[in-house]
């Protein structure tokens, strides 16, 4: 399981595993491969301290290099990148706003990969509408910025209609085994028209 093809910008993808270990297999990859060729990396996983998981990109030295250059940013689910009281759909966008921005103009760097362990907010959303609502504003977002955006999930933790619905809002899709354009995927307009949830 990994992502398979060039990273471009605009792209937004959704990864469904089923173990850490699946997580891994996706994530580490599209990090390293960001990492090599000089873009800025986020990193926000539901780890206490992702660290760990991030060490396995390579050795202390290159590690700390990244860190110190700020080309790769780790948060975990310690981290408060936003306080539970001011949490809702613009906020995160907001906030993703500004690290692309800051990474581009402040930064330097050419293009931006966010990856986005998207289970540990879930509980701080007020219901699953607002998170597909975020889902789907996210492709908006990624069209008009040099930034390529994976969200993973875990699957044991999603009921069937909300992983429809994660289907449907991210035009590529990583499984078990496989990596693919999202033959079902809805763009924006056409999601808010058949979604319950509207915008």
């Amino acid at each position: 399981m990994g992502w398979t093809g060039a990273v471009e910008a605009g792209d937004h993808a959704c990864a469904l595993t089923d173990s850490v270990h699946e997580r891994d297999a996706v994530l580490l990859p599209f990090l390293d491969e960001g990492l090599s060729r000089g873009d800025k990396c986020v990193v926000a996983l539901t780890d206490p301290d992702p660290v760990v998981v991030i060490g396995r990109l390579g050795n202390a030295t290159t590690l700390g290099g990244w860190l110190a250059a700020q080309q790769l940013e780790v948060h975990g689910s310690a981290d408060m990148l936003i306080s539970s009281q001011a949490f809702s759909v613009e906020n995160v966008l907001g906030l993703w706003e500004r690290v692309v921005s800051s990474a581009l103009a402040v930064g330097g760097f050419p293009f931006v990969r966010l990856a986005i362990e998207v289970g540990g907010w879930m509980p701080r959303l007020p219901d699953v509408a607002e998170l597909i609502r975020y889902e789907a504003a996210l492709n908006a977002f990624s069209a008009r910025q040099p930034v390529s955006i994976l969200c993973l999930y875990e699957i044991g933790t999603d009921d069937g209609s909300l992983i429809i619905d994660l289907i449907r809002t991210h035009p590529r899709l990583l499984l078990p085994g496989t990596s693919m354009e999202n033959p079902y995927y809805l763009g924006p307009e056409h999601f808010r028209a058949r979604s319950p949830f509207g915008t």
